[in-house]
Formats: structure tokens, C-alpha cells, sequence
């Protein structure tokens, strides 16, 4: 499958490859592109801009066992993601790791707010 992508600003538009099934949640930071897929799985691409801007898939990260629900950037270099598998994953997104997981909820957890 492929996800579509517009600059705003310019109108121009990229095609990235790599997600498989219905995308929930896109989240953006400086040169990343975070997107949140209906298997659990956390896509990262890295825009560079030699010449044109291009997207490079940067990292696949794993760990939720149901769709994700909404992705937040926030906290320096924090990634939060939110899942249909009633857990809260908090992300590195320098070294792609999750760094904690919080489960605690009953049910599906479909947003969240950083303050």
C-alpha cells in the first residue's frame, strides 16, 4: 500500500511506501513522518532534501498488538502512541525504542493531550 502525503505550503506531493492496511494517525516533527497503521505497527520516514524532498522509511516500530488510535509528538524526543489494545506506548524516536508502556485502561484508548 502506498500513503499520500501533500506539503501544504507548496502543494506538492509524496508517495511513501510501506504501510500495510487502513493508516489511523499521522504525527509530524521537524524532518519525521510518523504513521500509525491498523496492525499495531508505527511507521518513521526521514525527509531529506538533497535536490528534492524525498521520504527514506527511518524505522518500523513494534510493540502494540492492536491499531493504533492517535500519535502525539511531544516531550523533546518523545513519541506517544495511543492503541486499540488499551495501552499508552511512550516512544524514543532518536533511538526507536519504547521506553515505557502504560496498561492500565479498561477499554480502547482513542486520544490523548500532553500539557
Amino acid at each position: 500500500m502506498m500513503l499520500q502525503v501533500w506539503n501544504t505550503e507548496s502543494g506538492a506531493k509524496y508517495s511513501l511506501n510501506g504501510p500495510v492496511g487502513q493508516v489511523n494517525a499521522l504525527e509530524s516533527i521537524n524532518d519525521l513522518l510518523f504513521a500509525g497503521v491498523e496492525d499495531g505497527v508505527i511507521l518513521a520516514w526521514k525527509g531529506t532534501c538533497e535536490g528534492n524532498l524525498t521520504f527514506q522509511l527511518a524505522a518500523t516500530l513494534k510493540g502494540h498488538t492492536h491499531g493504533i488510535t492517535s500519535l502525539v509528538v511531544g516531550g523533546g524526543n518523545r513519541l506517544y502512541s495511543i492503541s486499540k489494545d488499551h495501552t499508552i506506548k511512550v516512544w524514543d524516536h532518536e533511538n526507536w525504542q519504547c521506553v515505557m508502556t502504560l496498561n492500565r485502561h479498561d477499554d480502547v484508548v482513542k486520544s490523548h493531550v500532553l500539557g
